[in-house]
């Protein structure tokens, strides 16, 4: 049958000087709270300043099922897959060693789920996301893993 599913691809790179000072380095979007209102094209796992990179390369990738889970109609919610990945790369890491942050060389991975339109308000939707880290910058405890989100969205006829 017909697919009628949607996918969004964001890619993001850059690269700033070695010999630049840490704080002009560049640090991922992070947006970790426990709960907190979803910020597209962030991680939602990641802490404030956790990272720092001179070289960068990110992916955020979202497949929206559309109809495809919850059915027609202008009121039924909708199923996201969510992953988000980072490599970032120090190339003059001993100019930085008490700098307060992590060179991102191994990868950051965060996948989850949202679910949007879960209460449809005429222009307006409010659903949830739940994000997982995963990968070698998983902390040990399952629970430091783990953002959940409200998501707000304006709502144009689909």
């Amino acid at each position: 049958f017909p697919s009628h599913d949607t996918q969004n691809w964001q890619v993001q790179m850059g690269m700033v000087s070695d010999a630049a000072p840490w704080h002009k380095m560049f640090t991922a979007p992070a947006a970790f709270r426990r709960f907190s209102i979803a910020i597209p094209n962030s991680f939602a796992t990641m802490r404030f300043n956790e990272f720092a990179s001179n070289e960068y390369l990110m992916v955020f990738f979202a497949h929206d099922f559309e109809n495809l889970i919850f059915g027609r109609g202008q009121r039924a919610p909708n199923l996201l897959l969510l992953t988000h990945i980072a490599f970032g790369r120090l190339t003059n890491a001993q100019a930085h060693i008490n700098a307060p942050f992590r060179e991102m060389n191994r990868g950051f991975f965060e996948s989850g789920f949202a679910l949007e339109n879960i209460l449809n308000l005429g222009i307006t939707g409010l659903g949830l996301e739940a994000l997982y880290r995963y990968g070698a910058y998983a902390f040990p405890d399952f629970a430091d893993n783990i953002s959940v989100k409200l998501r707000l969205s304006i709502l144009f006829s689909r």
